[in-house]
């Protein structure tokens, strides 16, 4: 048993860091083996006939190492939430590459930190919504994209941005965190925050608010029962019948 506990250990060890190639590549997809870690470099570069990548379910890809998918034929890619790094130039030159989403559920649940130089350079996607784990963009990482003309960062993120990485770019709107380190030519617009904390306080204070109403209306009310319950038995005593009691002759 101990054997095949190795073997089976081997085998996933071989799987996370087998080698890519475009002859894996069939009709066009790009299936992923299960228990894959890393994408290697420059694994699939130049691989035309590549148009899509099937990830799998709950992909254990962490890393997309440089020029992996350079040079392909990607239309849409969807970035697993697993990936947590993105090398340089990984995807850069797909002039093909129309959608670009990061994380499964469109960014909610990525882990992504880094997009490395030339990470996408030259790519025509029109739109990205970048993820709150990002930590960091490097040079020219969505430079040369020549219709990205609206970017989303997550209100609450705080990334590093290099003052290149949307170079050539016609960025018009490009929604940001306050503070955001990025000092490129790209319009920037504030996000308008939604302060939770305050929320939170609001409702509790409220909810103090309406309890001391509650408790108040609760004593009024067993009161003024009280007060009714008080009342009607005087009432009733008021209005008993008063019985005369005569002495029988001769008592007088």
């Amino acid at each position: 048993s101990m054997l095949w506990i190795v073997a089976i250990f081997l085998v996933i060890q071989i799987a996370s860091v087998s080698g890519l190639s475009c002859s894996d590549v069939s009709g066009g997809v790009l299936t992923i083996p299960a228990y894959t870690t890393s994408i290697s470099t420059n694994a699939l570069s130049g691989c035309t006939t590549l148009t899509s990548i099937d990830w799998g379910t709950n992909s254990d890809v962490s890393t997309i190492n440089s020029g992996a998918f350079q040079n392909t034929g990607l239309t849409n890619v969807t970035i697993p939430d697993s990936v947590t790094t993105i090398g340089a130039n990984a995807f850069s030159g797909n002039t093909n590459l129309v959608g670009l989403i990061f994380g499964d559920d469109g960014s909610m649940g990525s882990d992504l930190k880094t997009i490395g130089s030339g990470a996408f350079q030259y790519a025509d996607i029109s739109y990205i919504a970048l993820p709150y784990t990002l930590t960091n963009i490097y040079t020219y990482a969505f430079a040369d994209c020549s219709k990205l003309t609206d970017v989303y960062f997550d209100c609450y993120s705080d990334p590093t941005v290099d003052s290149t990485a949307f170079d050539n770019s016609p960025i018009a709107y490009m929604h940001t965190p306050s503070g955001l380190s990025y000092t490129g030519s790209a319009p920037q617009t504030e996000c308008s925050y939604f302060d939770f904390t305050a929320l939170v306080a609001l409702f509790g204070a409220l909810g103090l608010a309406l309890g001391i109403v509650v408790i108040v209306l609760g004593i009024c009310c067993v009161g003024g029962i009280i007060l009714l319950i008080v009342c009607c038995i005087r009432g009733s005593k008021k209005n008993e019948p008063v019985v005369m009691v005569q002495a029988a002759p001769g008592q007088q």
